[in-house]
């Protein structure tokens, strides 16, 4: 076996297992997945290795393959956040070691944000930003020119924004009504006095 691909299998699996697993949502399916991908880029290996980027290479390999399995089963991904200790959950776990107390809310819009972009959006940050792509990597995966991709990334960046910020809004709203409501029935309410 080449040691070449087996540097790259042992470089790349964990992530496109996660970038499997995150676009069909099921282990078996993802187990069944990941393994032809690489059973495919083995065959292909000369091809793989001589690759400007051997990770778009598998990555586009991997999408490729998702969407046969689509194909195949006419069944949606789906469409829930992960569940904490799942293999995709590591991507989103990203965002480790905020301040204390901030973690959960903001993971919790970061996720429920990315649920509210168009799967193809989605999937253009999970390239980007989850499994580390550069722009012309990317291109060469989704067939889309790197200077579109980069508008629209850019144009997604700002929307993931604008729902994450309003999220964290309404979280804190929340939160100090209920300090509030709390605090309520032991401290006396403030009044403005004006002389």
């Amino acid at each position: 076996m080449s040691r070449r691909f087996l540097e790259l299998y042992d470089a790349y699996f964990d992530d496109v297992y996660r970038y499997v697993y995150a676009r069909v949502g099921d282990r078996h399916d993802t187990d069944d997945i990941v393994s032809a991908v690489f059973e495919k880029a083995f065959l292909h290996r000369r091809a793989l290795e001589r690759a400007f980027s051997p990770k778009a290479y598998l990555f586009a390999m991997a999408r490729h393959a998702v969407i046969d399995h689509y194909r195949r089963s006419a069944v949606r991904a789906a469409e829930e956040p992960f569940e904490p200790g799942s293999p995709a959950e590591g991507r989103y776990g990203a965002f480790q070691a905020p301040l204390p107390g901030e973690e959960d809310d903001a993971l919790h819009c970061l996720r429920e944000a990315l649920l509210l972009l168009k799967p193809f959006d989605r999937e253009l940050i999970e390239l980007k930003y989850f499994a580390d792509l550069r722009y012309d990597e990317i291109a060469q995966i989704v067939e889309r020119s790197v200077s579109a991709l980069k508008t629209r990334v850019s144009r997604i960046m700002q929307k993931l924004g604008a729902w994450i910020r309003a999220c964290l809004d309404e979280v804190n709203r929340d939160g100090k009504a209920a300090d509030r409501s709390r605090a309520g029935a032991h401290a006396p309410e403030r009044t403005a006095h004006r002389e």
